[in-house]
């Protein structure tokens, strides 16, 4: 098996996000990867999907330049700018398994009775590189609710310093992540889903039974395009879903009609929320103004900050704020106070100080509901460990 190196798959995946439209390509991506039809979840191939963390990847560097919002060629163009995103995160992926491939050649079956396992162990799983696949592909382990349900037992005892240096309010968060959800979800009862990839096989095996006759792999080249394209029929303008498209014959306006409406999909504006809501504060503390010099300069590789997992939101205009992962939104609001709390060298401290406690708590309450109050402590100090608990 030959692997190309992992920076040499980022530049490639570089060259084409940079591509006229690409922005184009990542919506339907999102779109696509990022909803279920619930009742066929058991159906989900989730390994042909992109996950949340190649996502951010995609789009850290995306804000690195311009995102060149012009429209495609071709809305072929779109397709194929698809099918090369997998080929290349498909190769990413590969790549960054590299050194347990290598670490795995290296073993020699007729050396096995004379190592000492504990120090092959320690070397084999010590390696840094090692760590990077299994981290980045893994699950989150987390609903985006639990973020909001335990963001004030996190943070209670920096709610003044939260509020008074970044306007940052738990139940006025809550509400605004809640209406996001809202706004975008509605938006996305827009698009006929209809799970291509899962029906993909069964759809080539109709193709083949009413074409027995014709060249079927070219055949399946050229419909499978608007099967792509059907799903989005109402971001066209003036199409129904109950009429017969020819995709390939439609006006360039029903095709910028589709473009606009598409990146709607993910756009939040200003006037979704009411003054009360105090949303400019929040998009200022979780949003990046795109197409500003050096941003996000120092994200590039995996392992390295990516300022879009911070702040992902996406400010294309004083009005339009474009929202690709929800998620993401819901762990940024979690976790970023933190970080915010860290920069002030005066309250380092007592952050510290009431991170301990906050987390103290937080511990406390998850083992008493196992263990019952009466055999559960807090600040406990073990000045004396008797012989028999090592027993």
């Amino acid at each position: 098996m030959n692997l190309r190196k992992t920076e040499e798959v980022i530049n490639d995946i570089k060259t084409l996000i940079y591509s006229k439209g690409y922005i184009y390509t990542l919506c339907m991506i999102i779109y696509e990867d990022f909803h279920i039809i619930l009742q066929e979840i058991n159906k989900v191939d989730f390994r042909s999907r992109l996950n949340k963390n190649e996502v951010s990847l995609l789009i850290g560097f995306l804000i690195q330049k311009q995102i060149d919002f012009t429209l495609p060629d071709n809305p072929l163009d779109v397709i194929k700018s698809k099918e090369r995103t997998y080929e290349l995160m498909h190769e990413l992926h590969m790549s960054l398994m590299t050194p347990f491939f290598e670490k795995m050649k290296s073993v020699h079956p007729q050396k096995l009775e004379k190592v000492d396992f504990r120090a092959e162990m320690r070397t084999f799983y010590g390696d840094e590189n090692m760590f990077i696949e299994p981290i980045f592909y893994a699950n989150d382990g987390v609903y985006d609710f639990q973020y909001t349900d335990f963001l004030e037992r996190k943070y209670r005892y920096d709610k003044e310093w939260l509020l008074e240096n970044r306007n940052f309010d738990f139940n006025n968060t809550k509400v605004i992540l809640q209406r996001i959800k809202d706004i975008l979800q509605e938006k996305s009862k827009k698009v006929n889903f209809f799970s291509l990839k899962e029906k993909l096989p069964e759809i080539i095996e109709t193709i083949k039974k009413e074409n027995p006759s014709e060249n079927i792999e070219e055949h399946i080249k050229e419909v499978l395009p608007a099967y792509e394209f059907y799903q989005y029929v109402n971001l066209f303008s003036d199409l129904s879903v109950n009429e017969s498209i020819d995709f390939e014959t439609l006006p360039d306006d029903a095709w910028k009609t589709f473009y606009k409406n598409l990146i709607d999909l993910f756009v939040i504006r200003r006037e979704d929320f009411k003054k009360e809501d105090k949303i400019d504060s929040f998009l200022k503390n979780f949003s990046i103004e795109i197409n500003k010099e050096q941003l996000n300069n120092h994200f590039n590789q995996i392992g390295d900050f990516n300022l879009f997992n911070a702040q992902p939101i996406l400010q294309i205009d004083s009005e339009r704020f474009f929202v690709p992962i929800t998620f993401s939104l819901y762990e940024a609001c979690y976790e970023s106070p933190y970080y915010w709390m860290l920069n002030d060298k005066a309250y380092k401290d007592k952050l510290a100080e009431n991170r301990g406690n906050s987390g103290e708590e937080i511990s406390y309450e998850f083992l008493s509901n196992v263990f019952g109050q009466e055999r559960t402590f807090k600040s406990v100090k073990i000045i004396f460990a008797h012989p028999l608990l090592y027993q």
